[in-house]
């Protein structure tokens, strides 16, 4: 399944280069959010602590299914002077998101409750419907996962494989940012203006 993920240039750039992605974790998330909750009878301290119990073991991949949205470009790739890459990645390990009105209710009296967890950490906020994300979990106790200043990163590969990029709109590249792209076997496509819509396009 194609879907894309956009960066800063200075980022997508080393990411490239390091042929590797930065994991979100739940203490960088930008949702506050994010893996809380609506337990019964439970306090936000109480919600905090469960939250920080999977900090240094849950760990995301984020992507979007849409490429052209210009909102996409300004909060995620430097007001469109970054850069989008695209990856393939096998349906399997994707997971969707669902864009909700209130927080997803658990009952700590129902026998099933532990089995609701999984849902917490794929439910957002319906104003966040724009991104149309997918992520991919992972158990950041894995000795796949590399460390580089504190950041958590994967490596690419045939489950996580760079197919095309694509520059913003404002993105200046020079000539030796182009030939690194070159050099690793990937395309590299000008995302462009069309006079007919609001969504951006790649420069056949």
């Amino acid at each position: 399944m194609k879907v894309y993920h956009f960066m800063a240039k200075r980022y997508a750039l080393e990411n490239l280069q390091k042929s590797r992605l930065k994991i979100a974790t739940l203490e960088n998330l930008n949702d506050p959010y994010e893996f809380f909750p609506n337990v019964a009878d439970t306090s936000n301290s109480d919600i905090e602590a469960f939250r920080r119990h999977f900090h240094g073991i849950l760990g995301f991949l984020c992507f979007s299914k849409k490429l052209g949205d210009p909102v996409q470009w300004a909060h995620y790739a430097e007001n469109h002077s970054g850069l989008c890459f695209e990856f393939e990645i096998p349906r399997k390990y994707l997971q969707k998101v669902k864009y909700v009105d209130s927080p997803i209710y658990i009952s700590r009296n129902s026998a099933r409750w532990k089995e609701q967890i999984p849902n917490v950490t794929l439910c957002k906020y319906k104003s966040w419907r724009y991104e149309r994300e997918y992520r991919v979990s992972l158990d950041l106790r894995s000795n796949k996962i590399e460390k580089d200043n504190d950041l958590l990163f994967m490596p690419f590969s045939n489950e996580l494989k760079l197919i095309r990029a694509y520059s913003g709109v404002r993105c200046e590249l020079t000539q030796e940012d182009k030939d690194m792209f070159l050099k690793h076997g990937i395309a590299l496509v000008n995302m462009t203006q069309s006079p007919k819509s609001y969504i951006l396009v790649p420069n056949a």
